[in-house]
């Protein structure tokens, strides 16, 4: 007789196709997907760009989706100097840094404690040879 374990088996449900069927989606037909994606994701950041540097009565002629005929960047100086955007961009530095100061802080803690418990060596990843 066999031991229980306790632990259900898990069951395919009605419908499911079995593994390798034909009925199984293929990682080839993903993959077709794959050489389009960065330039899809690149292309509002484009359309960012390019409206950033047109003038005000350029964008309202032709729309935001035409490429600027000049750059024009007196909009960026303008809400640079509106907003207070280097005030902004120091205390956005200031933050980012503290806060991948102290985990890394952490994660060193972490790992140290973990090393002194003796995590590593019951999973099969010790130090000594």
């Amino acid at each position: 007789m066999a031991a229980r374990t306790g632990f259900a088996t898990p069951r395919r449900q009605s419908g499911a196709p079995e593994p390798g069927s034909d009925q199984e989606p293929s990682r080839s037909r993903c993959a077709r997907w794959a050489p389009a994606s960065p330039g899809r994701d690149f292309l509002p950041f484009l359309i960012i760009t390019t409206n950033a540097i047109k003038s005000p009565q350029e964008y309202a002629a032709n729309g935001p989706l035409s490429l600027p005929s000049g750059i024009y960047l007196n909009g960026i100086f303008d809400f640079w100097n509106r907003v207070d955007f280097t005030s902004m961009l120091i205390n956005s530095t200031v933050i980012s840094l503290s806060v991948a100061i102290l985990s890394m802080v952490l994660s060193l803690l972490n790992g140290f404690a973990m090393g002194i418990a003796g995590c590593g060596e019951a999973s099969g990843y010790s130090s000594s040879s």
